[in-house]
């Protein structure tokens, strides 16, 4: 969970925030590269479980980003409501972006019921615990009706 993933990361000073609300950190809300990873597949596990996975890079430091932060989309914003520990190999990451990478995979399931009822999409976003900024990750998904 989000506190256990933040306490292991032992930050001197970690990042505060005061909403759930996000902005690209970088100004691009349609990111179309995947200079921080990608959100690769949504698959539905049942009725009301989705599982979501991808790869996440903080290119500044050269390594994968600790985890990944979950979004949906409600009424034009953006709201944060998961983290994802970034652990999984991914060894295509690796042989394109570098050795550094290749464990940068991430994998969470999502309870549709976790979400707000008006919740139309989701989306992935590359946390920087040591800055504080996220960055919106190419590949939105609809979510399905409800």
């Amino acid at each position: 969970d989000a506190t256990t993933i933040l306490q292991r990361l032992a930050l001197p000073n970690p990042p505060f925030r005061t909403s759930n609300i996000l902005l690209d950190s970088a100004l691009q809300s349609n990111r179309t590269t995947a200079e921080f990873g990608r959100c690769d597949s949504v698959v539905r596990k049942s009725a009301d479980a989705l599982e979501v996975a991808g790869h996440a890079l903080l290119p500044a430091v050269d390594q994968p980003a600790p985890c990944v932060l979950l979004a949906y989309e409600s009424r034009g914003q953006w709201f944060g409501f998961a983290l994802a520990e970034v652990n999984e190999e991914r060894p295509d990451v690796g042989r394109k972006m570098g050795r550094a990478y290749a464990r940068s995979g991430w994998r969470y399931t999502i309870n549709l019921s976790e979400l707000s009822g008006d919740a139309r999409q989701i989306s992935a976003w590359t946390l920087d615990p040591f800055t504080g900024d996220v960055f919106k990750l190419p590949g939105v998904f609809l979510l399905p009706e409800r």
